[in-house]
């Protein structure tokens, strides 16, 4: 059962522990969204308390909250009060990403570190360990964690070294030293029953009662979960914190299965599935339900609908979600056709959980497991050759198992070319638009007057009528009128004084396109030169670029900055931000 990890990233400071909830990640992540216009002079006179009360309403907008956490650190730098910088500087932090987010973390904890505070740099510390921990860098998050606590001590912040233990018991789990985790974990849970009058500690209550419950179920002690997994239901009922609830459901259902009451097992686990679809989360969640109700059902005589599931678990799998807690799916599989003598796909899936095994294992190298696996990789390889000389002799002594394994081969290394020559043409017209100084629309030559009575000639429309539409395309486009949303060539046919037949003739003409294809092209030269040359333009979602830029919708842009640049917007704004 894998531990899923996310923040609620929310002012809050009880919302620090890093959640060791397999199935708890289930946080619905609502973005306020408004058409506002602000003046950034009327920022100059809010308080500190109103500029940060207002990014936290606009935390969904990436544009909204970056204007208020800017206009809260330079109000704070302007009083020259250190903590109130470093504040500054954690709420950038929380929406900013990989050495942006290191940099502000390490600016708190550059002008905090000889400061008697509750809250930093204790703070810094634990958000940058818990990066790194995400990033599966293990050492380094360990390191981390160490300081914030040592902080928290000195400072005598009780819920921060609960929040801080706790995300070194998860580390501990990945690690797969889970009895030193358990016992950090109980640890916590003493402190926190000690002291029923902390508001904040009695909130990281459910959570403590979900990692240790966890832990001892890791720990095949099913019996000893019980009871932690009784309490947690009850307190995430009575508190309505519907995710966590789910949670608890899901643990006992395995607590259940592992103890063999299959029928309250099932009846936990399709409630938990239920309510895992019906808030559309993570795939990664749905996985691991998925295989506990296959488990059940195997166990009860439902072949078919436990297959049904494991192939369920397989469509959602891909080598990004891949972990160890769904490997046992892959596994049945395998035993299921092995029992079923169906060779091509016993075949299909042991290739399948050799591959994603590798790719576990690259990705994976720093982790220490104690996990016990049914196949090691050599059997894994062994019993998918065996099939495949089973399969040859079953059909006539035919070459058709060594074609497989040969066209299996023939397909990989198709699919590493092609993966290879994607990325280097990507990378060949990124460098191709970097290298150019400025891209600029060919202006439209209204001087010439050969051309003009050229295209005066084969539109069957007056010269001087050509000349003005011209030199009206041609302001439009100095002036980027072209950005404003919703343009339609009927209106501005109409701010040129004239019809859009006579328009739309003339720049299919002139610029050998027609009228969509010419703005949108205007709209992505603009948006790279600004990408380019701007780096606060990148800190834009995508969302909030394409809007700036006169689209309408994310995959309108999307689409006309593939087809002018032949590279997605995404790797374009990525690659520029690793220059």
């Amino acid at each position: 059962m894998r531990i899923y990890q996310q923040q609620k990233k929310k002012n809050n400071d009880r919302k620090l522990l890093c959640l060791s909830i397999s199935f708890s990640c289930l946080i619905f992540f609502t973005t306020l969204t408004a058409q506002v216009n602000i003046s950034i002079d009327s920022l100059h006179d809010k308080t500190l308390e109103e500029l940060e009360k207002s990014y936290n309403l606009y935390r969904g907008d990436s544009l909204m909250s970056k204007i208020y956490a800017n206009s809260y650190l330079k109000k704070a730098k302007k009083e020259k009060d250190e903590l109130v910088i470093a504040n500054g500087y954690k709420l950038l932090s929380e929406i900013s990403e990989n050495s942006l987010k290191i940099d502000y973390l390490d600016s708190i904890i550059h002008i905090t570190k000889d400061k008697q505070n509750k809250k930093f740099p204790s703070l810094a510390y634990l958000r940058k360990g818990v990066y790194y921990f995400n990033n599966l860098e293990y050492n380094k998050a360990l390191n981390l964690y160490l300081e914030a606590l040592k902080f928290a001590k000195i400072n005598r912040n009780k819920f921060y070294e609960i929040a801080i233990k706790h995300n070194i018991g998860l580390l501990k789990k990945n690690l797969g030293e889970e009895k030193e985790a358990l016992a950090l974990f109980k640890e916590n849970l003493n402190v926190i029953k000690s002291d029923t009058n902390d508001i904040d500690l009695k909130g990281s209550l459910n959570s403590t009662l979900f990692a240790i419950s966890d832990s001892f179920l890791r720990l095949k002690f099913p019996d000893s979960a019980k009871k932690y997994i009784h309490s947690g239901l009850a307190k995430s009922h009575k508190s309505n914190d519907k995710d966590l609830y789910t949670s608890f459901l899901a643990l006992n259902g395995i607590q259940n299965r592992m103890q063999n009451n299959y029928k309250k097992a099932i009846d936990s686990l399709i409630k938990a599935k239920v309510r895992i679809e019906q808030s559309n989360n993570y795939d990664a969640n749905k996985t691991i339900i998925y295989l506990q109700i296959a488990k059940v059902l195997l166990k009860i005589n439902r072949e078919n609908e436990a297959v049904s599931y494991l192939k369920k678990i397989d469509f959602l799998t891909n080598d990004e979600n891949f972990s160890i807690d769904i490997r046992d799916s892959y596994e049945l599989l395998i035993d299921y056709y092995r029992r079923s003598n169906d060779k091509d796909n016993q075949i299909k899936y042991l290739n399948k959980l050799i591959h994603f095994d590798s790719v576990f294992n690259i990705n994976n190298k720093n982790i220490k497991s104690n996990i016990v696996r049914h196949y090691d990789y050599k059997e894994l390889i062994n019993e998918r050759n065996t099939a495949i000389n089973q399969l040859k002799k079953s059909k006539g002594r035919s070459d058709s198992g060594i074609i497989l394994s040969f066209l299996i081969i023939f397909l990989l290394l198709v699919l590493i070319f092609f993966y290879y020559r994607k990325k280097k043409i990507y990378q060949s017209k990124f460098e191709k638009l970097i290298e150019e100084k400025k891209i600029v629309e060919p202006q439209i030559s209204y001087q010439e007057e050969n051309n003009i009575s050229k295209v005066s000639s084969e539109l069957d429309i007056d010269e001087e009528i050509v000349k003005d539409i011209l030199y009206k395309l041609k302001t439009f486009e100095e002036k980027n009128r072209f950005l404003k949303s919703g343009l339609k060539m009927d209106t501005l046919a109409k701010s040129f004084c004239t019809n859009s037949t006579y328009l739309s003739k003339i720049i299919n003409i002139n610029k050998q396109k027609n009228f969509s294809q010419y703005i949108n092209d205007l709209r992505i030269n603009f948006c790279i030169n600004k990408l380019r040359n701007d780096p606060k333009f990148r800190l834009y979602s995508i969302k909030a670029i394409a809007f700036e830029v006169g689209f309408t919708s994310i995959q309108s842009f999307n689409r006309a900055f593939l087809k002018q640049t032949g590279i997605h917007a995404s790797y374009f704004i990525k690659k520029i931000d690793n220059q």
